[in-house]
């Protein structure tokens, strides 16, 4: 699921690009 969700953020930033800042901010307190 880790591996996954790594793909799932880099996916994200690239579609939202910018607006996938505050998102990777949330999901690294998750996957940690």
């Amino acid at each position: 699921d880790i591996g996954r969700c790594l793909r799932c953020e880099c996916i994200v930033i690239d579609v939202f690009g910018r607006s996938s800042e505050p998102l990777h901010a949330i999901s690294d307190p998750i996957v940690a």
